[in-house]
């Protein structure tokens, strides 16, 4: 029976490292026809197709699975590229109004002395006697 015992341990032995590496076993990538959508191969797009996500993302920026579904199918792009393709203009759309928000901050800076500027070029235009009194000032002060 040492013998049976034995012979049954090495068989198990063999079955167990067989398993073990069939799950070791790698997916292979699949190919470009393969896959759940295989007719929505993931391709540059065209300026049209780029031009009509631009005009649907002015009209309404959030993106509901309805109208992605529905935006897809008349562009003939994957839903999601669709998708992909907002997030982008988004993007790009927060991005320039932070460099709005900055440049109208840096504006804010420089349109006192601007505005301060204009004033005395009017005042000086129209009362060429001002600039003595501007003369005057900086000269008590200096």
């Amino acid at each position: 029976m040492t013998g049976f015992d034995h012979g049954f341990c090495v068989i198990s032995v063999c079955y167990i490292g067989a398993s073990s590496r069939e799950a070791k076993a790698r997916r292979r990538k699949k190919s470009k026809g393969e896959g759940s959508c295989s007719m929505f191969r993931k391709r540059k797009l065209t300026n049209e197709q780029v031009n009509m996500l631009e005009l649907n993302f002015v009209n309404e920026h959030k993106l509901d699975s309805e109208r992605k579904d529905r935006i897809a199918s008349e562009l003939g792009l994957d839903p999601r590229q669709v998708e992909d393709e907002y997030t982008k203009l988004k993007n790009e759309h927060d991005n320039t109004v932070v460099e709005k928000c900055q440049l109208q901050n840096e504006l804010d800076v420089y349109a006192v002395p601007f505005n301060f500027s204009c004033q005395l070029f009017s005042k000086l235009y129209y009362d060429p006697r001002y600039i003595h009194i501007i003369y005057n000032s900086l000269r008590i002060q200096g």
